[in-house]
């Protein structure tokens, strides 16, 4: 009998490969978007990060909205068109793993 051509991967070997198909790159934009949104909110909210997770998807879009447009640099001058879509770019990535 021929064998399977077919992998019979473990969950946790399935686990790793998903984990690793993200690049250091990409876990580093997540982190800092997630760093910068984080003080936002605490700062300008008063919304502690925890609070996030019992939020619905339609509560957080006027968060999300206010973040994008109030949001700026160490300089205070607004972000480079290039830098929020980074940013936005890695607060998706956060938001679908937790949702």
């Amino acid at each position: 009998m021929a064998s399977s051509r077919f992998a019979n991967m473990s969950d946790e070997d399935m686990e790793k490969l998903v984990e690793d198909a993200s690049s250091q790159n990409t876990k580093n934009v997540i982190n800092v978007a997630w760093k910068v949104f984080e003080q936002y909110i605490v700062e300008k909210l008063h919304i502690r990060p925890s609070c996030l997770q019992d939020m619905s998807a339609e509560s957080l879009v006027p968060v999300l909205m206010k973040f994008y447009c109030n949001v700026r640099n160490r300089n205070r001058e607004p972000y480079a068109k290039k830098t929020m879509i980074s940013i936005r770019y890695g607060l998706q990535k956060k938001f679908e793993k937790s949702h």
